[in-house]
């Protein structure tokens, strides 16, 4: 255990330090700072753990007892071969940073529930096919990362993630999304990619505070009128979809700089971008435009990158 001994350690936490240890069969060392790449490396505070790192072990389970580190903050074990965690992981009350990226998760325990202090969740590119109802419990919660599972359907517990800065679920078997999403009033980045949606989910076009919209690679038709009340976005990304027309009213939204259009199959732009006044970025690429439309005439004169 690289000389860790009961002078830096509470007896209890080495004890879980020593079953986790012989499931990965290597030692640990303790590190001023935990990262996403920490391999076998531990924070301590005060005898206690507070960080830890179990980075590509390809560890297939975790010992009950690490509930019992009941001071961990942190906790990152991206890239090892887990399918589910022990419902005892509910007994973390002080961890706030939980990263478990490719890995081979099929579920997230209901007593995840219970990190009421958490506000970082990242299991991106794991097996999750559905996300537990007490989900909506992690009332500190900012970021959750979703991406690259097998997810469905979200429960409309999400809707009640009051402090949810960051929410990405790309590359998902997504057709709809809860009318809870609404609730969402802190929401700022929204990620929708490569999954089936073929409108923008009305209660997505709630969401006040929205500044990065994203839903490239999906079957999108058409661009709501309603899009006009996200008065906060800034960017909108809706390449590789089937749009073939895009309503007056995206000139509406006043705070948008980056608008990425390219590869659908659009043969004209409404005349109203020329009102988007804070537009920095265009991208148009791969469309069925049978010539240059207009308005980029208009907007070569301006400080924006276009791409046609």
């Amino acid at each position: 255990m690289n000389n860790i001994t009961t002078q830096d350690l509470k007896q209890e936490d080495l004890m879980i330090l020593k079953e986790l240890e012989s499931l990965a069969k290597m030692e640990f060392s303790i590190v001023k700072n935990i990262r996403g790449n920490t391999k076998m490396g531990i924070t301590v505070e005060n005898g206690r753990i507070t960080g830890c790192g179990l980075y590509r072990l390809y560890l297939k389970i975790l010992p009950d007892s690490i509930g019992k580190l009941d001071s961990l903050k942190e906790l990152f074990m991206d890239v090892n071969n887990l399918k589910s965690f022990p419902e005892s992981i509910g007994q973390l009350t002080s961890l706030q940073i939980f990263h478990a990226n490719r890995n081979k998760l099929k579920e997230l325990p209901e007593s995840i529930g219970n990190l009421r202090s958490l506000k970082k969740l990242w299991v991106y590119e794991n097996s999750l096919s559905t996300i537990p109802e007490t989900i909506g419990e992690l009332e500190s919660l900012e970021e959750l990362y979703l991406s690259d599972n097998k997810i469905k359907e979200l429960p409309q517990s999400i809707g009640n993630l009051k402090s949810l800065k960051r929410l990405t679920l790309n590359n998902n078997k997504l057709n709809n999304l809860p009318e809870s999403i609404e609730d969402l009033k802190s929401l700022e980045f929204l990620s929708l990619n490569i999954n089936k949606f073929e409108n923008i989910p009305e209660s997505v076009l709630k969401l006040k505070s929205l500044k990065e919209l994203s839903l490239y690679s999906n079957k999108l038709q058409c661009i709501p009128e309603s899009i006009a009340d996200l008065s906060s976005l800034e960017t909108l990304r809706l390449s590789m979809n089937k749009l073939s027309h895009i309503t007056d009213f995206i000139g509406e939204l006043s705070s948008l700089h980056t608008l990425k259009l390219d590869d659908n199959n659009l043969s004209d732009l409404p005349d109203s971008i020329i009102d988007s006044q804070s537009l920095k970025y265009l991208d148009i690429r791969k469309n069925n435009f049978e010539a240059v439309p207009k308005i980029i005439k208009t907007l070569e004169k301006r400080d924006i990158k276009l791409y046609y």
